[in-house]
């Protein structure tokens, strides 16, 4: 009798079926969020951007510094600096 095994676990994805997914997720998050929130993901998306046009985007992704978490331009900004 031939049987065929059935794994749990999902097929692989390729690295741009991954990407295009999350691109997909971050415009509902994009279409959501505040003025505030929506210049903290900018400036994040231009560090994305920088890393994805790179010729070496691992390297890339290490010079940049992230505008993620505490590092977020909205939390560390000095609005009395002019």
């Amino acid at each position: 009798m031939n049987e065929r095994t059935v794994s749990a676990e999902p097929a692989p994805v390729s690295g741009i079926d991954q990407a295009e997914a999350l691109m997909h997720e971050l415009d509902e998050v994009l279409a959501n969020l505040d003025a505030t929130g929506s210049i903290d993901a900018w400036i994040e998306l231009q560090r994305l951007t920088a890393i994805a046009v790179a010729k070496d985007s691992r390297a890339r992704a290490t010079e940049l510094p992230r505008n993620t978490g505490a590092d977020r331009f909205s939390l560390t900004r000095d609005d009395d600096a002019a």
